[in-house]
């Protein structure tokens, strides 16, 4: 019998995960996406044998099927189904726009407050740059660079499931969740933002350290510079990156124990006995039992990892029976290297950028430390946090009044409180429902087959990419459980690393830092590459299919001789004794329950969407929209319009509506009517502060937007304008004149339910 004792940061990882899937009970189609994902999972694993038997030829058309297929339907989102991109992601995007153009400044102070976004607007700049000399326009460069980010991740994270196990239902599984699902169509593909270039480092940075044994001369150099650059690129947009340097310092010391430990020293002298023959695959049990107290080199009396030295030949002469960790040296250095150099390749893009620091508008990193602490808002992004510190005058100021935050909203969780503030922050990190909404106004101009049925595919995109996230982490669950590291193997290595990298990025969330759901995606990768390294589960055996021992010790129906066999991760050992069952077992799974099960799966899903539906139902539905804007509190300035002026902007609408809002300044004079061009019916709009709304149903059509200064005075007006950028489908027109890069900020809703 095998005798399972988890490692224990696998067993801390899969606790996460269980928690963070158990909070999904407390929210909005929670149950029914968990039971939904046990199902995928359990359909799944029936199918698994058949999955298995693929050659490679079929498995590679298959792929290539479904990423043709993927590819079709990312192309007709992006052309049928534009979002209105705002918040950060626009006004990075504006910047880069601005700076392609060749403008100096910045447009507003943004980026004085939140300075770590000047670089990726720099790179995206020069992005927009390039692909202007090349005849493309702004719009299409994003979503040109989107494509080929989010179709490279996929591609590359596809091959690297092959290279790791070399089994065909990773590689299957995995461009299901990649391709099948919302991944590929909605946030990542829509949102031209720094996620998804992290999600890409990651993934890059894993694949060096498990590509770096085997490789030697050239191969090391172009590896080592691509390590270097992914590592610089991955810190420039995300800071957080850093936490990969507490993982490899764990890692790198855990490497160090198993090389000093006794299973390292029996690799060794079984390896010199061979004089450089073939590395014996099973060490002893002494050696596994000496390992059990270790993090990762836990090794019970399992029948894979526990106690076994897989040694492995590196490429270009390199020599065998060395660790992985001997080799690991230098890559650890060049991640420690691109770190370093990140400060002052930060300072030589602010300066090429023509950006100046200012004090009095920056955000001290204490900021989003008092917003994590902040257990009324769940230690998300708080916006009365944020109002405070703005108010302030100076970022020490700011500094004085987080840490003072802090220390007051510490004290009053208290021990108790702050564990339960912290299983909040875990579910919310880890909760993928709102996938549709990160940084997503709405569509530019539904089209009418999805106005129709909305709330079955807002339910859908919810519910389907919560379930298959569910159904990632329960699968990693269950083989981390059932893992018995062995860091000889240089699969086990990266698989390790993917577990502490995870695990750090959950602790500076939950422990320290603000968290939304985006932020939660970043495990992705590191899943994906994890299951994909770690060994195939050894099923139990039972006594009727024991080994039966020949009288030369071997087990019948065995394999003579000791030809050695490679591993797809480079491990090379002798081949284990063929098991020859004693009587064929009493029953068989019937060829029907796979399918059986997989129909259940979709009739439950089905029913799931459809109750899913009938809930969303009451939610509003974005029908057309324009909400990029810089906003004020950024000092967005607004466009004075002289008296006498007239600005209008045509709007279509693909469904009937019920609310329509123009957005104008606060303290503004003006006058906005809504009028259907097919009937030159017209509605004047009511201000509300400084907005200009109108309540009533409006049927399905094309509409004018007229804003007219009919005062003695100027008048402020909300204005978006952009270089080469266009916002909306029709161009803003003012006194005859038509600007298509401008836009005024506009929203319409269907089945609104609350006053906004």
């Amino acid at each position: 019998m095998v005798k399972i004792r988890p490692a224990f940061l696998p067993l801390v990882l899969v606790l996460c995960l269980a928690l963070a899937a158990a909070s999904t009970f407390v929210r909005p189609l929670g149950p029914a996406s968990l039971i939904l994902a046990v199902l995928v999972v359990a359909a799944a694993r029936l199918l698994a044998p058949w999955v298995a038997g693929w050659s490679p030829r079929r498995l590679a058309w298959v792929v290539a099927l479904v990423f043709a297929a993927m590819l079709v339907g990312q192309l007709a989102v992006l052309a049928a189904m534009p979002d209105t991109v705002y918040h950060d992601p626009f006004r990075v995007l504006a910047q880069a726009d601005r700076m392609a153009a060749g403008l100096p400044g910045f447009a507003s102070t943004y980026f004085w407050r939140y300075a770590n976004n000047v670089p990726l607007a720099f790179l995206l700049a020069q992005w927009l740059r390039l692909t202007a000399a090349l005849g493309l326009g702004a719009g299409a460069a994003v979503h040109l660079l989107s494509l080929l980010t989010l179709d490279g991740f996929i591609a590359l994270s596809l091959l690297t499931a092959w290279q790791l196990g070399r089994r065909p239902t990773v590689v299957v599984g995995t461009l299901a969740f990649l391709a099948l699902t919302p991944f590929a169509y909605t946030y990542y593909l829509q949102v031209a933002y720094s996620d998804l270039p992290t999600l890409l480092v990651l993934l890059v940075i894993l694949r060096q350290f498990w590509r770096w044994p085997n490789l030697a001369g050239r191969g090391r150099r172009y590896a080592g510079a691509l390590l270097l650059l992914a590592v610089l690129l991955g810190a420039l947009l995300k800071p957080n990156l850093i936490v990969l340097l507490p993982a490899l310092a764990i890692l790198a010391g855990l490497l160090w124990r198993r090389q000093r430990g006794p299973a390292a020293g029996r690799a060794r002298a079984e390896n010199a006995g061979r004089s450089g023959s073939t590395a014996a695959c099973r060490v002893g049990s002494e050696a596994g039992r000496a390992e059990t107290a270790r993090p990762f080199g836990s090794t019970a009396e399992g029948n894979f990892g526990s106690g076994t030295t897989h040694h492995f030949r590196t490429g270009g002469g390199g020599r065998r029976g060395r660790l992985p960790g001997h080799h690991l040296g230098l890559p650890m250095l060049l991640v420690c290297l691109g770190f370093a150099l990140t400060p002052p390749l930060t300072t030589a893009i602010q300066r090429a950028s023509g950006y100046t620091a200012n004090d009095a508008y920056a955000m001290p990193v204490t900021n989003w430390l008092a917003m994590g602490v902040n257990a009324a808002h769940r230690g998300t992004y708080a916006g009365p946090d944020v109002a405070a510190a703005i108010a302030l005058p100076t970022k020490a100021a700011r500094s004085r009044h987080a840490g003072a935050l802090i220390l007051a909203r510490v004290r009053r969780l208290g021990p108790a409180g702050l564990l339960r503030l912290w299983l909040v922050k875990l579910g919310v990190l880890l909760n993928p429902t709102s996938i549709q909404d990160w940084y997503n106004g709405g569509f530019r101009a539904a089209p009418a087959w999805y106005l129709h049925h909305a709330g079955f595919f807002r339910a859908a995109t919810g519910l389907s990419y919560t379930a298959a996230t569910l159904a990632l982490w329960l699968t990693l669950g269950l083989r981390l459980l059932t893992w018995r590291p062995d860091l000889a193997r240089r699969t086990d290595v990266v698989a390790a690393l993917a577990v502490i990298t995870a695990l750090g990025y959950l602790g500076f969330h939950v422990l320290l830092w603000e968290v939304e759901g985006r932020y939660g995606q970043v495990l992705v990768p590191l899943a994906l590459v994890a299951w994909a390294a770690l060994p195939a589960p050894v099923r139990r055996r039972t006594a009727d299919e024991m080994p039966v021992k020949t009288r030369r010790g071997s087990a019948s129906g065995g394999q003579r001789g000791t030809d050695a066999v490679t591993e797809p991760g480079g491990a090379t050992c002798s081949p284990a004794p063929t098991t020859a069952p004693r009587r064929q077992a009493h029953r068989t799974r019937p060829r029907w329950l796979p399918g059986a099960l997989a129909g259940v799966a979709a009739l439950v899903g089905l029913a799931l969407l459809a109750a899913g539906a009938g809930r969303a139902k009451t939610a509003p539905v974005v029908l057309a929209a324009q909400r990029s804007q810089q906003s004020e509190q950024y000092g967005a300035k607004a466009t004075q319009l002289i008296p006498g002026t007239v600005a209008t902007q045509d709007v279509t609408l693909n469904a009937p509506a019920d609310y329509f809002s123009v957005q104008g300044h606060p303290g503004t004079g003006l006058t906005v009517a809504l009028t259907r061009l097919a009937s030159v019916r017209s509605w004047p709009l009511h201000r509300e502060g400084a907005v200009f709304r109108l309540r009533r149903r409006l049927a399905a059509g094309r509409y004018r937007i007229t804003v007219t200064n009919a005062s003695g005075r100027t008048q402020p007006l909300d204005v978006v304008r952009t270089q080469r950028l266009r916002l909306a489908a029709a161009p803003l027109i003012t006194n005859g004149f038509a600007e298509p890069t401008a836009s005024l900020v506009y929203t319409c809703l269907a089945r609104r339910t609350t006053n906004g």
